[in-house]
C-alpha cells in the first residue's frame, strides 16, 4: 500500500526526501507537494509564497523577487516621508501588472488590510483588471478551510451598494477595491470609507495607482488671476489619500516624466494643501527573456547583420498626409497611386508576414489557425479613421486584383510583392544565422497561395476594424487578457488614443505610425508593438513610419534609456538635492504642460545655461566672516589654483566645488521681511545642475575667482539684481571656456550697505561670495524640478 505523505508531519517528510536524494532517486510529486504545503502553512508570508510558487512562467527570477520585496520595504518604511509615493517603473508591456499583483500580496502579508487599485477610466480595462486579479488570486478565494490571513476578496467599486462592506467580512481577510479614475467612482470610494463603511478608515490601506502619470495629477489655471488648482479627478484622488489613518501610495507606469517633474513634499496651492506626488523612491521592473522593446527597434536595428535591421521601413510624408486628409481621387481608378506606395507596401508586407507565420505554425504543429494583427495609427478623429478604413479597403481591392485575378497591369504592386518576400527572406536568414530562430521561410509560391486564401472574396479570412470611441471597446477586448480579439487570420486595427495604455495587441506584425510625436509619454504609450513577442514573429514584423517620426522615436528611446541607466548606476538622484533629471528634446516635451503646471522646472541645455542665486540677504559680518575666510582658503589652496590659464580659469574637482557652494549657502539669509522666501532653493538648483553637468564632464569643473566686487542687491525699481558677473569680462570668457565641462564663477563681493531714499539697496556690511554657474556647450539637455515651491 503506497505511503500517504499527506498524513505525515514536515520533519518526517524532509527526512524521506533526504533519503530519496541520497539514493539518487527522483522526489515523488506528492511528497514534494506535501512539503510545499507544510512549509507554506508555517510561513510568515503565505500569500506571497503562494504567488511565487504558482508563478506561471516557471521559477520566478531573482531580480523580479528583489524588485517586489524592495518595493514593499520602501512602501512600509516609517518616518516623516512615509506617505510620499513609491514608484514601480517598468517598460511598456513588460509585466508591470503581474509585478504589482505580487507587491500587493507581500504587502498583505506585512499588515496591509485593504488595497485600492486605481485604473484608467475605461470600463473594459477596469473589468480586465478585476478578472485578472480574480484569476491570479484564485488560491485566496474565501472558503471555510482558508485561514483569514490568506483570504482575499476582490470588489469593483461600482458593485459595492449603499450598504457598503461588512466589517466582519473585511476583518476576516484582505480586500481589494478596483476603482476607475473618474469623478463618479472616486466620490463613491470616498463615501464608502468616510460614511458608508467608516471602519475602513481604521485599516492599513495601500493605493496602487496604475498608469500613475495618467489623470492622477493635472492642474488648471482658473480665475482672472489665473491661479493654479487641481483638476477634479486629481483632487479626488488626493482627497481619498487623506481618509485612511494609514495610507501608502504606489505609482506604476512606464512613462514617469511628469511624476519626476512634480515638486516634492506637501504642496500649498492657494491654501489647498495637497499630498506629495513626487516619488521618494523608484524600483525598476526587470524585463523577461521574451520581452521585445525599444532595444530591438532602435538599438539592434542599427546592426546590419541583425534580424532587427529589417524592422523599420520608411514612409514618405506625402503618404502619411493622404491618410490624414480625405481626397476622393485616391478611391477612384484601377491602379495604385505612387503617393500610396508605402501604404500598400505595408498591407502587402503584413498579409505576406501573416501567410509566412501561418505556414510555419502549421509545419511545426504549434497552431493550426495562427492569427495576427496590424495597427494603423495616424490620427485621433473618427472622421479620419473612416477615411483610412475606406482607403485601406481600396488598396486591398487592388492587391486582390493582382493576386486573385492575375492582373499584371499594375507593375508597382508586382514589384512590391517581390520586394517584400526578398526582405523577409533576408531577415529570416539573419535570424537563423544569429540563432534567434531555426525555422526556414516557406517557398514564395506557397506564401502567395496562402495570401490568396486569406484575401479570398468569397471566404475572406481578414478583417479591417476601427477602434475608437464610436465602438464599444469592451466588445473588442478579450476580458481575460485585455488583448484585442483576433477574429480572422489577419486583423488590421485602425485607431488613435484608444490604442494605448492597457490595451494589448497579440501577434502584432505591422505598425503604421503617422502621429507626429510632441509628448514623450504619449508617443511611447502608443508603442503597442512592445511586449512578449516570439522571435519567429519578429523575423517578419515591420514598423512603417516617416523619417522625421522615426528620428523622434529614436531620440525618445535614447532619453528613456538614459533615465533608466541613471537609476541602474545609482546616480540619477542626489539625495541631498532631491532631483531626478529628465532628458528632453526641442522637438517634443516629456509630458503635457498641465501635469507640471505648478512645478518650478529647471531646464539645462547645450547653449550655456547661466544659473545663480538672487534675492538672498547675508548674515552679519560677525556671523559669516570666518566662513567667508574658509571659502577663500579653499579656493586659493586648491591644487590647480596656481595653474590658471591666460583668462584666469583653473580646474577643480566637483567635490571641492560642491563643498565651497554649500559653505556659501550657509552665509545667505531668507526671511519674509526680505521678500525672498521664494528664492530659497536657488542654491540647491544650482548644485543640482552642477551635479548633472559634472556627471557628463567626469567630475571636472572650471573655476573663475574674482575679488573686490561691489554689486547692489536691489535695482531702482525694487527688483533683485540678477547679475553678479560682467558680461564682457566674465560671462563671455566663461561661455567660451564651457565647452565640455561647466564653469563656476566665484565672486567675492564687498557686501556694503547702500541707502537710497531710506531703502537699503545693498547688503549687510559683510563680505560674501556670489557664485554663477555656466553649463557646458556639449551637454545632453535635461530638466528637473526641485523641492516644494509653496504657492499662496
Amino acid at each position: 500500500m503506497p505511503l500517504d505523505y499527506f498524513q505525515l508531519p514536515l520533519a518526517i517528510c524532509l527526512q524521506i526526501k533526504e533519503a530519496f536524494l541520497k539514493e539518487g532517486h527522483d522526489i515523488p510529486a506528492d511528497l514534494q507537494a506535501r512539503i510545499d504545503e507544510l512549509q507554506h502553512h508555517n510561513s510568515n508570508t503565505p500569500i506571497y509564497d503562494e504567488l511565487v510558487r504558482s508563478y506561471p512562467y516557471g521559477k520566478m527570477p531573482q531580480d523580479k523577487k528583489d524588485c517586489i520585496e524592495g518595493t514593499v520595504r520602501e512602501l512600509l518604511k516609517e518616518g516623516p516621508n512615509a506617505e510620499e509615493p513609491v514608484l514601480l517603473l517598468g517598460k511598456i508591456q513588460c509585466g508591470k501588472t503581474d509585478t504589482f499583483e505580487k507587491v500587493m500580496g507581500l504587502a498583505f502579508d506585512k499588515g496591509i488590510g485593504v488595497t485600492v487599485v486605481l485604473t484608467k477610466d475605461n470600463k473594459s480595462l477596469a473589468e480586465q483588471t478585476r478578472k485578472r486579479l480574480i484569476t491570479d488570486y484564485r488560491p485566496f478565494k474565501r472558503k471555510g478551510s482558508l485561514p483569514a490571513d490568506r483570504t482575499i476578496d476582490i470588489y469593483y467599486i461600482n458593485d459595492i451598494g449603499e450598504n457598503g462592506l461588512l466589517k466582519v467580512h473585511v476583518d476576516s481577510g484582505k480586500s481589494v477595491i478596483i476603482c476607475k479614475k473618474n469623478a463618479r467612482n472616486l466620490e463613491h470610494l470616498i463615501r464608502l470609507f468616510e460614511s458608508v463603511s467608516p471602519f475602513l478608515r481604521e485599516s492599513k490601506v495601500l493605493v496602487v495607482d496604475d498608469e500613475a502619470d495618467f489623470a492622477s495629477r493635472n492642474y488648471l489655471m482658473t480665475g482672472t488671476k489665473k491661479q493654479a488648482e487641481m483638476a477634479k479627478v486629481s483632487q479626488l484622488i488626493d482627497d481619498f489619500r487623506r481618509v485612511p489613518l494609514y495610507c501608502r501610495y504606489l505609482q506604476v507606469t512606464a512613462t514617469p516624466y511628469s511624476l519626476y517633474l512634480q515638486p516634492s513634499g506637501e504642496l500649498n496651492i492657494n491654501g489647498n494643501y495637497i499630498k506629495p506626488f513626487h516619488p521618494r523612491a523608484t524600483l525598476l521592473v526587470p524585463v523577461h527573456e521574451a520581452y521585445v522593446g525599444s532595444h530591438e527597434y532602435f538599438d539592434l536595428a542599427h546592426e546590419e547583420t541583425s534580424m532587427y535591421s529589417h524592422l523599420y521601413h520608411q514612409v514618405k510624408p506625402k503618404c502619411a498626409s493622404v491618410l490624414d486628409k480625405e481626397n476622393r481621387r485616391y478611391i477612384n481608378g484601377d491602379k495604385s497611386s505612387p503617393n500610396l506606395a508605402d501604404l500598400i507596401s505595408m498591407l502587402t508586407s503584413y498579409f505576406m508576414a501573416t501567410a509566412i507565420r501561418r505556414i510555419q505554425e502549421r509545419q511545426t504543429g504549434h497552431n493550426l489557425d495562427y492569427r495576427t494583427s496590424a495597427v494603423v495609427h495616424i490620427a485621433c478623429t473618427k472622421e479620419k479613421h473612416s477615411w483610412q478604413e475606406e482607403l485601406i479597403e481600396k488598396q486591398i481591392e487592388l492587391l486582390q486584383k493582382v493576386l486573385l485575378d492575375n492582373v499584371t497591369t499594375d507593375e508597382r504592386l508586382t514589384l512590391i510583392i517581390d520586394s517584400c518576400y526578398e526582405d523577409f527572406a533576408q531577415s529570416n536568414e539573419k535570424g537563423r544565422a544569429a540563432g534567434l530562430i531555426t525555422i526556414n521561410i516557406p517557398e514564395k509560391a506557397s506564401v502567395i497561395e496562402e495570401m490568396r486564401t486569406m484575401l479570398s472574396r468569397t471566404a475572406p479570412n481578414y478583417r479591417i476594424q476601427v477602434v475608437n470611441s464610436d465602438n464599444n471597446v469592451s466588445t473588442l477586448l478579450n476580458p481575460e487578457t485585455g488583448e484585442l480579439k483576433l477574429e480572422a487570420a489577419a486583423n488590421v486595427f485602425i485607431g488613435g488614443n484608444v490604442l494605448d495604455r492597457g490595451v494589448t495587441i497579440g501577434h502584432m506584425l505591422s505598425f503604421f505610425y503617422g502621429r507626429t510625436p510632441n509628448q514623450q509619454d504619449t508617443a511611447l504609450q502608443h508603442s503597442r508593438m512592445y511586449g512578449a513577442r516570439s522571435k519567429e514573429d519578429m523575423s517578419v514584423t515591420r514598423l512603417f513610419t516617416t523619417d522625421a517620426i522615426h528620428k523622434c522615436l529614436e531620440r525618445m528611446n535614447e532619453l528613456d534609456n538614459q533615465l533608466r541607466e541613471w537609476f541602474l548606476e545609482g546616480n540619477v538622484s542626489n539625495a541631498e538635492n532631491n532631483a531626478v533629471f529628465i532628458g528632453y528634446d526641442n522637438d517634443f516635451k516629456p509630458c503635457a504642460s498641465s501635469k507640471i503646471k505648478i512645478s518650478e522646472v529647471v531646464t539645462l541645455n547645450s547653449k550655456g545655461r547661466r544659473m545663480l542665486p538672487i534675492g538672498f540677504f547675508t548674515g552679519k559680518k560677525s556671523e559669516i566672516a570666518n566662513t567667508v575666510r574658509c571659502i577663500e582658503r579653499l579656493i586659493e589652496t586648491s591644487p590647480n589654483y596656481m595653474k590658471k590659464d591666460a583668462t584666469g580659469f583653473f580646474e577643480m574637482d566637483k567635490e571641492l566645488a560642491m563643498n565651497i557652494l554649500h559653505l556659501i549657502e550657509t552665509t545667505y539669509v531668507y526671511k519674509e521681511n526680505y521678500d525672498n522666501l521664494n528664492r530659497k532653493n536657488d542654491m540647491k538648483e544650482l548644485c543640482c545642475a552642477l551635479e548633472y553637468c559634472t556627471e557628463a564632464s567626469g567630475g571636472k569643473v572650471y573655476v573663475l575667482h574674482r575679488k573686490g566686487r561691489k554689486m547692489k542687491r536691489l535695482r531702482i525699481n525694487g527688483g533683485f539684481v540678477d547679475a553678479a558677473d560682467s558680461g564682457q569680462n566674465d560671462y563671455l570668457p566663461a561661455l567660451e571656456k564651457a565647452q565640455d565641462a561647466p564653469v563656476i564663477m566665484l565672486f567675492q563681493e564687498e557686501g556694503e550697505k547702500r541707502m537710497e531714499n531710506d531703502v537699503n539697496i545693498g547688503w549687510n556690511n559683510a563680505p560674501f561670495y556670489w557664485p554663477v554657474l555656466i553649463t557646458q556647450k556639449n551637454l545632453k539637455p535635461a530638466m528637473f524640478a526641485l523641492e516644494t515651491k509653496r504657492r499662496k
